[in-house]
């Protein structure tokens, strides 16, 4: 149901599956706004057809009713939806460059190639279990409603990839006190990493409350060596040597053991809290 318009200049094919319009009467842009509109969409959506492969019937198409106004209407809504779509485009243009500077200070930072002062002391080669406790998810059986709905957090990596920033505010399913007994899920301590072990290798969020997961994690408790804050950015800054780490057929796959032996260096403790200090000033400049 996406449109979209065919620039004059240049000569184009069209593959399978796509329709060309040609307005015979109206503002081309208006139409293509209008179809990609929220409503069109939806009953766009409910018009597809199929079992194997979906699709959108020509017939749908040509049916579908929007809205018309005057041609001079047409054109206003057309050309003010423009300027709200250059703006936007260039925050986003402007977000991406402060990010690129975000990043370059970042990798600086987390390697130890710029020191904040005050600091000189060697960084240290350790690996990850020489300062943090790995601990695997569960799920609670289905089939048992009581272990369910109970108010324990229950996290999936779908809760991670669907919420912006460095922490976990909410869960999408709760688990009860019987379910986490039942289960191999563990109850984490708030500030505890949670790091996807499949599928989205590497993505990772800081627990705001205690929470327990399934077994898409291999999640991380801080010792005493380790400051939580600090260690997200290491992580989140390590995420190609975990996905490096991946195996399996069906879907890849990070193992525990992996986690563990993850190496990095690892600067005194205090040096961890100024340097989050810094990045975390650093990844608020950039939006």
């Amino acid at each position: 149901g996406k449109a979209a318009i065919i620039p004059e200049s240049g000569r184009y094919v069209l593959g399978d599956h796509v329709y060309m319009l040609r307005a015979q009467e109206g503002v081309p842009s208006f139409l293509v706004h209008a179809i990609n509109s929220h409503w069109t969409s939806i009953a766009l959506r409910r018009k597809v057809v199929g079992s194997a492969q979906l699709g959108l019937p020509r017939s749908a198409v040509l049916e579908q009713v929007i809205p018309f106004p005057p041609p001079a209407e047409q054109r206003a809504i057309a050309n003010a939806l423009k300027d709200a779509d250059d703006l936007v485009n260039s925050l986003d243009a402007l977000i991406e460059k402060k990010e690129n500077v975000k990043t370059a200070a970042m990798q600086q930072l987390l390697t130890g190639r710029v020191r904040l002062s005050g600091f000189a002391d060697e960084w240290k080669p350790v690996r990850l279990s020489d300062t943090c406790s790995v601990v695997s998810g569960g799920t609670p059986s289905s089939s048992v409603p009581s272990f369910w709905d109970g108010g324990v957090p229950w996290c999936t990596p779908t809760d991670i990839t669907s919420q912006m920033g460095r922490y976990l505010t909410k869960t999408e399913k709760t688990i009860s006190r019987e379910g986490l007994v039942h289960s191999s899920a563990t109850l984490l301590p708030a500030d505890a990493l949670l790091l996807c072990s499949r599928a989205t290798i590497g993505e990772l969020r800081l627990a705001k409350f205690p929470v327990a997961t399934n077994q898409g994690f291999k999640s991380l408790v801080c010792g005493e060596r380790a400051y939580p804050e600090f260690m997200y950015y290491l992580l989140a800054s390590s995420k190609n040597a975990l996905r490096s780490k991946g195996v399996g057929s069906t879907f890849l796959e990070v193992s525990k053991r992996d986690v563990e032996n993850l190496e990095l260096r690892l600067p005194p403790y205090e040096e961890q809290q100024r340097s989050e200090e810094h990045t975390s000033e650093l990844q608020s400049h950039s939006f």
